[in-house]
């Protein structure tokens, strides 16, 4: 049975620790490994256990050290003006995914995008402003998914063009190589151990 184990930040950081590395998806042995793009531009702390993401969304981590809470909303009205989108274009996002694809070859490699659409709207605008937005004046809401979608989907070509995702074919008995978007993953052939699951 293919196995992840995920750590909280807190944990991760024992883990760490204990075993002298970084690298833990080695030494525990992890058959599947996963490259976030947002990995390149990490949240930068402002003041103790408080981060900036890369939207400019301030995160408190006083309690909850893996995610937070958002402290403040960004956006205080129905309107994207004077918001600037990251740029997702950027090479940095992609600069050490090749590294990482050599070295777990033998690994399930995942291309991690997350807050992504309708959670990245509600941490700039607030759940219950959102919903009501939604309601209300459904249309204002058009010019934020289409350049979110625009960078999930240039993020996920990126992905697809660098991270294969290897798994057995029934049909041919050998392997195919391709990205899965949505929750249907394969694993990689190279370990017979290893069969097509689902998260």
């Amino acid at each position: 049975m293919p196995y992840h184990f995920p750590c909280t930040i807190p944990s991760r950081i024992k883990l760490e620790n204990h075993y002298d590395t970084k690298d833990l998806a080695t030494v525990l042995d992890q058959n599947i490994v996963k490259f976030s793009a947002r990995a390149s531009r990490p949240p930068q702390e402002i003041k103790p256990d408080f981060f900036r993401d890369e939207f400019g969304v301030v995160w408190n981590r006083t309690v909850d050290k893996d995610i937070g809470a958002v402290e403040e909303f960004f956006l205080k009205d129905r309107s994207l003006k004077g918001f600037q989108f990251p740029n997702p274009h950027d090479p940095n996002r992609s600069a050490a995914m090749q590294a990482f694809t050599e070295t777990h070859k033998e690994r399930f490699r995942l291309f991690s995008l997350s807050f992504s659409l309708f959670e990245r709207a509600w941490i700039l605008r607030g759940m219950e402003d959102l919903l009501v937005d939604m309601l209300e004046a459904p249309d204002s809401w058009t010019s934020f998914w289409m350049p979110s979608w625009n960078m999930i989907w240039l993020c996920w070509t990126m992905c697809s063009s660098v991270i294969s995702m290897e798994f057995p074919s029934e049909t041919t008995g050998g392997s195919k190589t391709g990205c899965c978007l949505g929750r249907v993953y394969g694993v990689v052939s190279s370990n017979p151990g290893l069969h097509n699951f689902t998260l």
